[in-house]
């Protein structure tokens, strides 16, 4: 599983199925009491759906107008750690080979002491 803080407002969940965004906000707690936390807005199969889910909402929010999303999906750029990316091929090398999730993860971790 991984964790990618986009803000201070928003922080995606990624895991083998899901992108679980979640956004910071005051919340009411059963006492009618308010404090900060953290709320599910939606499980989403991409990055991509996620970003348009986080436009849509600031959009809504600031009043702006923000009609084509493909026009300004192209100026996000996708930033990943080099030693995570080699990580993430030497793990989908390892499942191509049969091998399931966690013991392709295993096998990539201890190739890439070598590497």
């Amino acid at each position: 599983m991984t964790n990618v803080k986009i803000d201070d407002t928003y922080r995606v969940e990624i895991d083998d199925y899901n992108h679980t965004l979640y956004e910071r906000r005051m919340v009411k707690k059963k006492d009618g009491s308010e404090c900060e936390g953290e709320v599910v807005v939606g499980y989403f199969g991409n990055m991509t759906n996620v970003l348009k889910r986080i436009i849509d909402k600031e959009v809504v929010k600031s009043n702006a107008n923000c009609k084509n999303f493909e026009e300004y999906l192209p100026k996000f750029k996708k930033i990943i750690p080099e030693d995570y990316k080699k990580m993430l091929q030497l793990t989908r090398q390892f499942e191509e080979k049969g091998m399931d999730t966690k013991t392709a993860q295993i096998e990539a971790f201890n190739a890439s002491k070598f590497v």
